[in-house]
């Protein structure tokens, strides 16, 4: 979907260059280095009522580990993206972008969470220092790599059957049942044994 950027409107339009609908600039708001743009509207209506503990439910669009997301104006490209809600709130918060290599991270630890009060600029180091100090890795297999637990909310692209299949069977039969290549059936059998530590090995039942 391109934009056609124009004194007052943006014009969103699709493949067929039709206009779908039009914008005015009073509704975007710059956040970060100022290149990027949000409507506030859209994105403080989607936050619901805190709860006991102070979090704000996220009530929009949620990426593939459950992260909130929303669409921006890239001035740039003249194009819509797509980034998470909370460093969109951070930006908004600090008045500028975040820092390279640094993350909105949470302090309740809810991924889910809207309140800006428990929003703070910080590196994946900085996260899981926390996490450890708040003892919210204890009971994960591999709480310091890659897949140690199943993420809540998160829509995998396989099903476990699929995984431990993958896992034992040989790479022809990999390639045949899910009509790949062999290098990719290869790739896969790898992934399988390396990510999704949360998933006993069959002979580990």
């Amino acid at each position: 979907m391109d934009i056609e950027r124009g004194s007052k409107h943006y014009k969103y339009q699709n493949n067929d260059g039709n206009v779908m609908k039009q914008s005015t600039m009073s509704d975007h708001t710059p956040i970060g280095d100022g290149n990027r743009a949000i409507r506030l509207e859209a994105l403080y209506k989607k936050i619901g009522e805190p709860d006991a503990n102070g979090c704000m439910p996220w009530l929009g669009m949620t990426n593939n580990i459950g992260y909130p997301f929303i669409p921006y104006l890239n001035f740039k490209q003249n194009k819509y993206r797509m980034m998470l809600a909370t460093r969109a709130l951070l930006m908004l918060k600090l008045g500028r972008d975040i820092l390279p290599k640094h993350n909105a991270n949470h302090t309740c630890h809810n991924r889910w969470c809207m309140n800006e009060q428990h929003l703070e600029e910080g590196t994946q180091t900085d996260k899981m220092r926390k996490m450890r100090e708040d003892k919210r890795l204890e009971g994960r297999t591999n709480p310091h790599g890659v897949g140690g637990h199943r993420q809540h909310g998160r829509k995998y692209k396989y099903t476990d059957e699929e995984i431990q299949f993958q896992r034992t069977a040989t790479f022809e039969e990999i390639a045949a049942r899910f009509n790949v290549p062999r290098d990719k059936a290869y790739n896969m059998k790898r992934g399988a044994h390396h990510f999704y530590k949360w998933l006993p090995f069959p002979d580990d039942k």
